[in-house]
């Protein structure tokens, strides 16, 4: 399939309601345009539209200690494939734990709920990640590593670094990689970045 017009849009607010608690929402929504499609023996069967993602989620994060956070977070997700809809609701967990220029993190995402479209139940990429995070100079340098392992695909390996210019500026590049997974390579699977605080405001790009 090819796709064109892809239409990506995010929508986030945090919001403080005491010294330990935070609670957040955020709306994300992927449109794909137009498909080109084509039935089993590969003879295209004209364009394809209304096929698209949408997900909302409100979460809430815990200060426990000076260290140790945590947060949890319910999440409906729909999606739209050739006109046809079905949705579900997930939930995620975060524990993190940060001491000196080392952070410690662990988390759950997409448990709940399975895709179902025409009678056919699909798995959501429900996974679990654990990974670290060292600023050995400082905040001038921020170096990380994760361990991604999805209960119904691969496992995977991240690694990142990120460059702090004043703590308003950054530069980030990374990559990822699997052992099991076909087509991913160093050449294919490097992305890069940039970031900026510009008062109350973050921007970040990544390509």
């Amino acid at each position: 399939a090819w796709y064109q017009d892809l239409n990506f849009d995010f929508l986030g607010l945090a919001l403080p309601i005491s010294k330990n608690i935070t609670l957040g929402i955020n709306a994300t929504y992927l449109s794909y345009g137009e498909i080109e499609g084509y039935d089993a023996d590969d003879n295209p069967t004209g364009n394809v539209d209304g096929t698209s993602d949408l997900a909302g989620a409100i979460y809430a994060g815990f200060q426990f200690t000076e260290n140790i956070s945590a947060g949890v977070g319910a999440k409906y997700i729909a999606l739209t494939l050739a006109g046809r809809k079905s949705n579900a609701v997930v939930a995620d967990f975060g524990l993190k734990y940060r001491s000196g220029p080392l952070t410690l993190g662990l988390s759950a995402a997409n448990f709940g709920q399975k895709i179902k479209f025409n009678q056919v139940e699909e798995n959501l990429p429900s996974l679990v990640r654990v990974g670290a995070a060292l600023t050995p100079f400082g905040n001038s340098l921020l170096v990380s590593l994760d361990f991604e392992k999805q209960l119904h695909g691969d496992l995977m390996l991240h690694n990142g670094y990120e460059l702090n210019f004043g703590e308003r500026y950054f530069i980030r590049t990374g990559y990822y990689y699997s052992p099991d997974a076909e087509g991913v390579s160093l050449t294919n699977s490097f992305s890069f970045g940039v970031g900026a605080l510009l008062g109350p405001a973050q921007f970040d790009y990544t390509f």
